[in-house]
């Protein structure tokens, strides 16, 4: 971005020494397909901003803006009202460019003592600004004031999705589009087909081929899944017979869809803006898909009164598919409302698709992200590393049943286990703490393997300008790609350890007595990222916890612990408090499913083993600590 027109003004108190700079950026970049314009924003929006900024007292701010989306009269009112309530800033214009300049210039003003940071526009260009803030690391507040059709809101940071750059474990190319054909060939060049059909078990669907970042081909109905560029996901069978394609030669070819393997799509200059989110709506077939609900009530039959439910105070709804469609929707307020939706259809407008409709039993759960709530200011803060010591759950002492009578051979028998308490990380170590770690203890080789294997095209770490960081959008992703030799370095270097297999067992029941899983006995999407259901990982932490407090103990990463493996250690152990595994054997336990393993492994007595000095872009780790 080209940083143009920077206007200072100051003040009542013009005697006074300390300059605080508040810098005003406002994106108008146009994120849709069309590329129409955005309206001007006027004096009256221009009002509202600075009556907010007055009342929450936001000083040494730093505030936000694309060239030209202010008209010329609210930049004046603006400079009117924040001067008369004698409140600093620095009103500055941006061209739309590259971002090199905008970081460099946002830099230099950070280190005069910035306190908050307010970007302004519409969603995809507060999507791209905050792209850049976490590139920069800042540690400011931001408050993103969001102009939409409705008038202006402030939304959470989360809910502009980022740009979704891995699709598959593979990254996304910057330039062209590639195809993978089965017979191992792979094809660089551009996709002409103008649209991607696929019938889904819920309905058919046709996608506007820019809004698609991935495709898989399978083998029959069901098989096949779309992925849009907001990270939804669409099961089911390819409607194509046939796949247009531009080499990069300039040639033109036609493909059979029966001969591709899968398509990987460049990431487009829009996708850059970022992507708003709404709702997010879970499938009985395991697909999560974001959107919006397009009716504005809900019509309930309960057992006494049919109630009308504003869609604009619903916090989430599940659907319990009997012989008739039941519904639970929980409120705002707390409130709950059981009964049967007197519509059976459910109206969706997809944000990366187009309108569809679904029968409710297809559907499992719809829970409300953005665009509803109330027009507050939100404070958000871009990640920053988590302390070593810090995200802890404390897990009590006493007797667990460990094991499994109905699952392998090395998971028998169910046994009685003592274990003092202990603590465990709520979150597996993600990419931007194990990047922390090795800056300051540098990628060590142990057991014959580096600590972590950044050779390998799955590892989202990488050693640039000096340092090492996660690719963007990786930050708070579990890392992977680590060996038993860098966990347990890790671990040392926190001032914790591995947790024993025993432990890491206990902590994942959650309390739980005889249940499978650390939430219990359904398993189903809305819960874990398994069976290649995302088809990468996932920030830790974006599934529900169990009992413990725990995120992630069945999903998204299996996890190393302390323990060398033996298949009949449980029957030939006659430990019982605090076991530690047999003194002998080369393999290491692994424990927990990962994003591409079956749901058979999100029991919490599946065991697994590897070599320590093995690597794997689904395997992680987690940390213990004894009181």
């Amino acid at each position: 971005m080209k940083i143009m027109n920077a206007r200072k003004t100051m003040g009542k108190d013009v005697f006074r020494k300390v300059w605080c700079i508040f810098l005003f950026l406002s994106l108008l970049l146009s994120i849709a397909v069309s590329g129409a314009s955005q309206e001007k924003i006027g004096i009256e929006f221009v009002k509202k901003l600075a009556r907010d900024i007055i009342v929450e007292n936001y000083r040494n701010a730093l505030i936000i803006t694309v060239r030209g989306t202010l008209e010329e009269e609210a930049i004046l009112e603006l400079e009117k009202e924040l001067n008369y309530a004698d409140i600093r800033y620095t009103l500055q214009e941006i061209e739309p460019g590259t971002g090199a300049e905008f970081r460099s210039v946002i830099s230099g003003i950070l280190k005069t003592g910035i306190e908050t940071i307010i970007p302004l526009g519409d969603a995809g260009a507060l999507g791209f600004i905050i792209q850049e803030i976490r590139n920069l690391g800042v540690e400011q507040p931001v408050y993103l004031y969001i102009t939409t059709e409705e008038g202006e809101t402030v939304l959470k940071e989360q809910d502009i999705m980022p740009v979704y750059t891995m699709v598959l474990s593979l990254e996304r190319p910057a330039e062209e589009d590639v195809i993978f054909m089965k017979n191992g060939d792979k094809l660089n060049g551009k996709m002409t087909s103008s649209s991607i059909g696929i019938q889904t078990p819920y309905g058919q669907i046709f996608f506007d081929s820019r809004l698609i970042a991935g495709i898989i081909f399978g083998a029959g109905a069901y098989m096949e899944r779309i992925y849009t560029v907001n990270q939804s996901y669409f099961s089911g069978f390819i409607n194509n017979p046939t796949i247009d394609f531009r080499l990069s030669s300039g040639a033109e070819i036609v493909v059979r869809k029966e001969k591709i393997a899968r398509i990987l799509f460049c990431v487009r200059e829009k996708e850059l803006l970022g992507i708003p989110g709404s709702d997010i709506f879970y499938m009985v077939n395991g697909d999560v898909f974001a959107g919006r609900l397009t009716d504005e009530v809900l019509q309930v039959k309960t057992a006494y009164a049919d109630v009308t439910v504003g869609v604009n105070t619903i916090r989430d709804i599940s659907f319990i598919a009997e012989e008739q469609v039941f519904i639970k929707i929980t409120l705002y307020n707390g409130d709950e409302i059981n009964g049967v939706l007197r519509d059976e259809d459910i109206h969706i407008n997809l944000d990366a698709g187009p309108p569809i409709t679904i029968y409710q039993d297809k559907i499992k759960e719809i829970r409300m992200r953005i665009g509803y709530e109330p027009v507050v200011i939100v404070p958000v803060t871009t990640p920053t590393p988590l302390s070593p010591t810090n995200d802890m759950v404390l897990i009590p002492d006493g007797e667990f049943l460990m094991g499994s009578n109905y699952g392998d051979p090395d998971e028998t028998p169910i046994h009685k286990v003592y274990l003092d308490a202990f603590y465990i990380d709520k979150y597996e170590v993600t990419n931007l703490q194990f990047s922390e770690f090795l800056n300051q203890k540098g990628n060590q080789e142990e057991g014959g393997v580096a600590w972590l294997n950044t050779s390998d095209e799955d590892c989202v770490i990488e050693y640039r300008n000096g340092k090492y960081q996660p690719k963007s959008g990786y930050e708070n992703h579990p890392v992977i790609e680590v060996s038993w030799f860098g966990a347990m370095a890790y671990a040392e270097w926190a001032g914790k350890r591995l947790p024993t297999e025993a432990e890491w067992e206990a902590a994942a029941t959650g309390g739980l007595v005889g249940k499978k899983c650390p939430w219990g006995d359904s398993i189903d999407s809305s819960r874990a990222n398994y069976g290649e259901n995302v088809g990468q990982t996932t920030p830790v932490g974006r599934y529900p916890p169990n009992n413990y407090g725990l995120y992630d103990m069945g999903g998204n990463v299996c996890e190393w612990v302390s323990d060398r493996y033996d298949e009949d250690y449980y029957s030939n152990s006659d430990s019982y408090r605090n076991p530690q595994g047999p003194n002998y054997g080369s393999e290491r336990v692994i424990r927990g499913a990962g994003w591409s393993h079956d749901a058979r492994y999100l029991r919490c007595a599946s065991r697994n083993y590897v070599n320590p000095d093995s690597t794997s872009n689904h395997l992680g780790f987690r940390c213990a600590k004894s009181p």
